[in-house]
């Protein structure tokens, strides 16, 4: 008796009323000799969705994820700093002000994630910690503010080149956020900038209580 075909099976099963069940899940794959049918399994990684995002934006929010996470580490180098000296009421800002840029950080990663974006985590180098002064610290700190600004501008050029509607919208965010965060850098450098020793600690006392 020959080997029936899988078509031939399939036809007379037709035939037979027999109820034949598909499934989306499982194809059948046909044996070498039989040419009429052509299924494969079906690979569900195949139906995996790329990111919508371009190269350039991928590396630019990569990059910044490296950024935020510096800047905590800049913010912690800070506190360090303000805390070998008693100066409770700085070390306090520097470290609030370094979890808010955890979070910055996290945001940005998730942003790359839920893209499903390739996601590459650039090093993070350690902070300077050699200050002369608390001028010099907040002198810095407004520095790397000024530098957080520019690269979400950055950021923000080229999403809209793309006609990137989501990184758009997070860019015009972190801006929103940085015009906040540098007017209250450069208002403490300002403070700090005419103080004397004992204006110092009045300001170390405002920022304990704030």
């Amino acid at each position: 008796m020959s080997k029936l075909s899988n078509a031939e099976v399939q036809e007379l099963l037709r035939r037979s009323g027999v109820p034949m069940l598909k499934s989306a899940a499982v194809a059948v794959v046909a044996s070498p000799e039989d040419k009429s049918i052509t299924q494969k399994p079906k690979n569900p990684a195949a139906n995996k969705q790329s990111t919508f995002l371009s190269d350039e934006i991928v590396s630019l929010l990569s990059q910044q994820v490296g950024n935020e996470s510096f800047a905590a580490y800049s913010y912690f180098g800070g506190a360090a700093w303000f805390g070998k000296r008693g100066l409770d009421g700085f070390k306090k800002m520097c470290e609030t002000q370094a979890m808010d840029e955890i979070g910055h950080a996290r945001k940005v990663f998730n942003h790359l994630v839920d893209a499903n974006a390739p996601l590459t985590l650039p090093p993070i180098v350690a902070p300077f910690m050699e200050y002369q002064d608390v001028k010099e610290v907040c002198s810095a700190i407004l520095d790397h503010e000024k530098s957080v600004t520019k690269s979400w501008r950055a950021i923000g050029d080229k999403a809209l080149e793309d006609k990137d509607m989501a990184t758009m919208s997070l860019a015009q965010w972190f801006i929103t956020e940085q015009i906040e965060e540098e007017n209250k850098a450069s208002a403490l450098y300002d403070r700090v900038k005419m103080a004397k020793d004992a204006g110092i600690l009045i300001i170390d006392s405002d920022l304990k209580k704030g």
